[in-house]
């Protein structure tokens, strides 16, 4: 396997400049369809996983509820959930 780095570039030629779009650099055997999966997890970190997520519904109290223009959206109990505040 190689070890080399390619940086790739995709540009926007718009009427009057060339507006680079996006520039991503990574190995040369990159492949965004394959995803890391990180290794199974303990039955003690299972454990302290679901305790926080426990905790964290019983403090939010996650409700779906629709918005003025019929959009389904969360709606929370207690301040910073919105953002995956814990505790």
């Amino acid at each position: 396997m190689s070890n080399r780095i390619v940086t790739t570039t995709l540009t926007c030629l718009a009427v009057f400049a060339a507006l680079p779009l996006v520039t991503r650099t990574a190995p040369a055997q990159f492949n965004p369809h394959i995803l890391a999966v990180p290794p199974p997890m303990s039955a003690d970190e299972r454990a302290a996983a679901e305790a926080r997520d426990r905790r964290w519904v019983e403090r939010c109290r996650p409700v779906i509820r629709q918005d003025e223009f019929g959009v389904p959206r969360y709606v929370y109990a207690a301040r910073g959930c919105e953002y995956g505040q814990r505790d």
